[in-house]
């Protein structure tokens, strides 16, 4: 008896504070409509959101409160009055200490100036892919911020997320006609797609200049040899808005100065494996790996270091005595590579690049299959997909943004079904973010 009369005190309650704050679609009066969240459980906390109309027609979330100060998942309803939401307003939700996660509807495709700042116990956000403007600090200084899904194409203003410290990958935000310049030190793991790289980017308005220090199969060792005697192996490519230019019998001092670099990836090559597996890699790479990075540290202490971590051979792949047979000669070569890549991390902390986990994404949809590294069942292959898949992880970590939805296309034959495949498959690499737990 008692439960029932407090659930229809619950419920008078509820219907006054909607039926006594007017009506927003009312432009006269220029009130808001306050609405609580009901839920059974009377232990669960109340949320309470005002709506104003906003410039689109639409409705925007203009303030918000709780019964409750500890922290817990929010949802912001898709509609008021039939309405759409279709804007957070600025500040909303700024200095909250009551929401852990917040779920943003699909219509939304707006937030506002400092909307969730100093949200410090917000630690995810789930919101859609529709979303096209997050304004300057919409969650700044969002301290344990781990997950948030970017739209491809979404606008970020300055500082959008400063001071994230927990994101699991850093979110580029671009002032005006800023360029992102990125140089990979490494082999042919990272010679055939920085045209594709460079196409996302664009289409989703990032000015990249993605320069690659290139000499086939060369490993960490040979790197930090060449270095250390100023040999000059490498060819150094340069992709930018003008397409591919190739400079030959470049040293690593000559890379370096190239550009003040914002972002530095470096990889192995496979040769240490084919001699000796991943004893052989990992006896090899120091204190190569350790001095390289220690030189990208001192020269560009702002630049983001990056360890690529790339895939596993086709099945059938077969070189200088070296070869994949079968699926668990695959697997295991795909396991060594992670065990250095966890290797690198435990030792040196640097983020990854997941390739070698989108790959194997990738391969487990029968659209798909084993068929990525097409051209000499080593590299990615251009029909196959692995040139655009890599593509998009590389996108993805370097942005912080979703590949998913972009529409950029390379110029050469790709199933148009498979595209959303390898997208998503990219995508989830990276949001698993296996070796990049903080």
């Amino acid at each position: 008896m008692k439960r029932f009369i407090s659930l229809v005190l619950a419920m008078l309650i509820l219907v006054f504070s909607v039926s006594c704050t007017g009506n927003d679609s009312d432009s006269d009066n220029n009130t808001s409509d306050i609405v609580t969240t009901a839920d059974p459980d009377f232990n669960a906390p109340k949320d309470s959101f005002a709506f104003e109309q906003w410039t689109d027609g639409g409705y925007a979330v203009t303030a918000f409160s709780t019964d409750s100060q500890t922290p817990h998942e929010v949802i912001i309803p898709a509609k008021h009055n039939g309405v759409k939401i279709t804007a957070i307003a600025p500040e909303v939700f700024k200095g909250s200490t009551a929401i852990s996660s917040m779920i943003i509807p699909d219509s939304v495709i707006y937030i506002g100036r400092d909307a969730f700042a100093d949200c410090t116990e917000l630690e995810a956000v789930d919101m859609s892919l529709n979303i096209k403007d997050i304004e300057t600090g919409a969650f700044r200084s969002c301290a344990k911020l781990k997950s948030v899904n970017i739209p491809w194409n979404a606008k970020l203003g300055i500082d959008a997320f400063a001071d994230c410290d927990s994101l699991s990958r850093k979110i580029y935000t671009p002032s005006e006609n800023e360029t992102l310049y990125v140089l990979m030190v490494g082999n042919s793991f990272c010679y055939y797609y920085p045209d594709e790289l460079f196409g996302l980017a664009k289409e989703a308005g990032i000015d990249m200049v993605i320069c690659n220090v290139y000499y086939s199969g060369c490993t960490i060792e040979s790197h930090y040899n060449w270095w250390r005697n100023n040999e000059s192996h490498y060819e150094f490519y340069i992709y930018d808005q003008y397409g591919r230019k190739g400079i030959k019998d470049c040293n690593l001092e000559m890379c370096l100065a190239a550009y003040d670099w914002d972002v530095i990836t470096i990889q192995d090559g496979s040769t240490p494996y084919r001699n000796g597996g991943i004893r052989g890699a990992v006896a090899s790479r120091e204190p190569g790996l350790t001095e390289l990075l220690r030189l990208f540290s001192e020269r560009f202490p702002d630049a983001d270091l990056y360890w690529h971590h790339f895939w596993s051979s086709q099945v059938g792949y077969e070189y200088k005595g070296y070869g994949i047979p079968n699926k668990g000669a695959q697997n295991k070569e795909y396991r060594d590579y992670c065990t250095l890549t966890k290797g690198v991390v435990t030792k040196h902390g640097l983020s990854v690049i997941p390739s070698g986990e989108a790959w194997e994404k990738a391969r487990a949809n029968e659209l798909i299959g084993d068929t990525l590294c097409m051209a000499d069942c080593h590299h990615e292959g251009e029909s196959g997909g692995g040139q655009y898949l890599n593509a998009c992880v590389w996108f993805e970590m370097l942005t912080g943004r979703s590949c998913v939805g972009n529409t950029f296309r390379p110029n050469y034959h790709l199933l148009e079904e498979k595209v959303p495949i390898l997208q998503q498959a990219a995508h989830d690499a990276v949001i698993e973010g296996r070796f990049n737990k903080k």
